[in-house]
């Protein structure tokens, strides 16, 4: 007699609205190697799989034929965990973000499920009640209560694995490394003419914690262009391009290969960024700041320059940068950051020799 097997219920959390397209209607617009991972275990029969999300534009149930995933659509903090409570998922897949942090983690130790899985990026202390939680457990050498129920973490980088090491008492086997990387199909070198010389992608405005101002300085002064797609900014720069509409991905490679190098100042509380990986697999060189652990982790493995975060140094790199002829794909390949990195690393929490710790 053939027996059934039974779906295993995997929930992925977003506490917060990811940006989603008019063209894709509900699905998340940016499709990392996290939606990836997320679309190559929704093809295993084993797993039935939902991505859950705070909205003010969508609600309720949505799949996409085009990306093959399901999506649920809530308003506020308290829905996401109530949906939780209800549908009693076998496991939960947390993507960390810093507001209103500490709530959904009391909530989440309240739910009965086999395991709680946390994509973790540097740990921001912007909740007030969390930041008290983690010092009292830090004079007292014991675990943060809030993260009692995580079985296991995924980090960037050994930067951020020996951070949660040191502050949440984490233990060892229960951290896995596993960047975020690029399509190398899709992101690859282009033969196109260099239109700019830096490219600085991403959502970003003057005072913000990606520190825009300072790649915006640093190519003034060294006679450089910059294109910024994404950016939102106060005032207009004649050596700055920037889009006023959210651009395709196909567009965004066109302008990594338009461009001489990927120039990135964000500081020490960048999460790991995508954009690292997408640059080296088109072949151009990596500009960052010393003091973004998760940058300069990626371009010490990836290749790059490391500028101090002052406008001087960083024009300097700059002019090394764009003089010069990189392997950078070629590196990504041999450290194997593929696509299906985080993939795999999901399998490898899921499998019985985890369970068994």
């Amino acid at each position: 007699m053939k027996v059934e097997k039974k779906e295993i219920n995997i929930y992925f959390v977003w506490h917060w609205q990811k940006k989603t397209s008019e063209k894709l209607k509900g699905a998340f617009s940016v499709f990392d190697s996290m939606m990836q991972a997320i679309k190559l275990l929704s093809k295993n029969q084993k797993y039935n799989v939902k991505v859950l999300c705070i909205s003010n534009v969508n609600s309720g149930e949505y799949y996409s034929e085009e990306q093959g995933l399901g999506y649920f659509f809530v308003k506020t903090l308290e829905d996401v965990a109530g949906y939780l409570k209800e549908s009693k998922p076998d496991y939960i897949f947390l993507n960390h973000h810093g507001k209103d942090y500490y709530e959904l983690l009391r909530e989440v130790n309240q739910i009965s499920c086999k395991k709680v899985i946390y994509y973790s990026s540097l740990i921001r202390l912007r909740d007030k009640n969390l930041f008290s939680s983690l010092k009292n457990a830090l004079q007292n050498k014991s675990p943060v209560k809030e993260f009692e129920k995580i079985d296991f973490h995924i980090t960037h980088h050994e930067y951020q694995k020996k951070e949660l090491l040191a502050q949440l008492k984490i233990k060892e086997d229960r951290i896995f490394v596993a960047p975020k990387t690029a399509d190398l199909e899709k992101y690859k070198p282009l033969n196109v003419s260099k239109e700019w010389d830096c490219i600085y992608p991403g959502r970003c405005s003057e005072g913000y914690l990606k520190r825009p101002e300072l790649a915006i300085k640093a190519c003034e002064i060294a006679g450089k262009t910059l294109v910024m797609p994404g950016a939102k900014l106060d005032n207009t720069y004649e050596h700055v391009t920037t889009f006023d509409d959210w651009i395709q991905e196909s567009e965004l490679i066109s302008l990594y290969n338009k461009s001489k190098c990927l120039l990135i100042t964000t500081n020490y509380r960048e999460m790991g960024p995508r954009v690292i990986p997408e640059a080296a697999a088109c072949n151009i060189p990596i500009v960052c700041c010393s003091d973004s652990s998760a940058c300069v982790s990626h371009v010490k493995k990836i290749g790059g320059f490391i500028a101090e975060p002052n406008v001087h140094d960083i024009a300097r790199q700059i002019n090394l940068a764009t003089k010069t002829i990189c392997n950078t794909r070629d590196r990504l390949i041999e450290i194997g950051y593929a696509y299906d990195l985080i993939y795999k690393t999901i399998l490898e929490i899921l499998s019985e020799r985890c369970h068994e710790k």
